[in-house]
């Protein structure tokens, strides 16, 4: 017996419906252009911009909205404007393949060999959740670079933190650090095409379960490992961070660490004006202010960050785009 003809059929999608996902995509887009022009970086960079970004939602962004509508967008800045991140977190969804399809597509180079063999190290992680996204980096002069990135999201066990470190030439001290004050490792990933000519993994911990007070000087000692010291004045001002739950990041290249940073959930004006004069040798700029009253609402979804890199301090925020995972499942009729 055949089926009628036009027969309709309902497809049940969990999440974010394509309305909400497309809108969300725009606005980071829109922010990202924004920022760009407040701070005046030069006309033919941001158009080259602006072009990536169109073909990072065609070819990875929709790509991947085709599979889930557990979706979660945000866009990283810091304050000078020398770094973006456009970042997305899904549920349940492998999106390696688009990735290094993206990169072959626009000449983004990479080392086939180490990028599977950290490809396998996710594998081995077993985890649900993934964080992926676009850098888009000016740190040198007259010039913009792309750089794609990939991490596993979950609780690892001391046994995968030797998977990832094995061979890594910062093996020792990084084991060392977690002998001596017994961080978690959450996150495991890497950047899939070389970052400057070099291969760039990174490890995040979170730091709880001590005092205030210890979770800040265990989160501070991998700052101080690796070249960072802190004046009085500097110290005063990290104390007034909220210390109950502390995520540091570090990423290590083939040279040894490259960045360590140190995330904050929640900080006030104030304390956030006291770190970019005293750390990063500046101030509550009038493009910072323009950039943050339009990106950053009151409402303890956004997080800060500190980092160190070559020397210097970087300051800069989180700041998520639309609302969090969808939690309704929607019906889309397909004839």
């Amino acid at each position: 017996m055949k089926a009628p003809p036009n027969l309709n059929q309902t497809d049940f999608r969990f999440g974010k419906s394509p309305k909400e996902l497309s809108t969300e995509i725009s606005q980071v887009k829109d922010y990202i252009i924004k920022a760009l022009n407040v701070y005046q970086h030069p006309k033919p960079l941001i158009k080259r911009t602006e072009v990536m970004l169109d073909k990072w939602q065609e070819q990875v962004y929709d790509q991947v909205c085709k599979r889930t509508g557990e979706f979660k967008t945000s866009v990283v800045f810091n304050t000078n404007m020398s770094s973006i991140k456009l970042k997305h977190e899904v549920s349940g969804c492998s999106v390696d393949q688009i990735l290094l399809y993206f990169c072959k597509k626009n000449s983004l180079l990479f080392n086939h060999d180490w990028v599977h063999l950290n490809l396998r190290k996710l594998a081995e992680t077993a985890s649900l959740v993934f964080s992926f996204g676009l850098e888009i980096n000016f740190s040198i002069q007259n010039s913009v670079e792309f750089f794609v990135f990939l991490d596993s999201v979950r609780h690892f066990t001391n046994e995968f933190l030797d998977l990832a470190l094995h061979g890594n030439c910062e093996e020792k001290n990084i084991n060392a650090w977690c002998s001596m004050h017994t961080p978690l490792l959450s996150d495991f990933g890497f950047t899939i095409n070389t970052r400057f000519q070099k291969n760039e993994i990174n490890l995040s911990f979170l730091i709880f379960d001590g005092t205030l007070r210890n979770n800040l000087t265990r989160a501070m000692s991998v700052f101080q490992l690796y070249g960072a010291v802190f004046n009085e004045k500097q110290f005063t001002i990290l104390k007034k961070l909220p210390s109950e739950e502390l995520r540091v990041v570090v990423h290590i290249n083939q040279t040894g660490v490259s960045r360590v940073i140190m995330w904050i959930n929640r900080l006030t004006d104030e304390v956030a004006g006291e770190i970019i004069t005293n750390f990063c040798e500046g101030k509550m700029t009038i493009e910072w202010e323009a950039v943050k009253s339009y990106l950053l609402k009151d409402d303890n979804t956004f997080r800060f960050f500190l980092e160190f890199s070559s020397g210097t301090f970087q300051f800069g925020y989180e700041c998520p785009v639309g609302k969090d995972f969808g939690s309704f499942i929607y019906f889309e009729s397909l004839v």
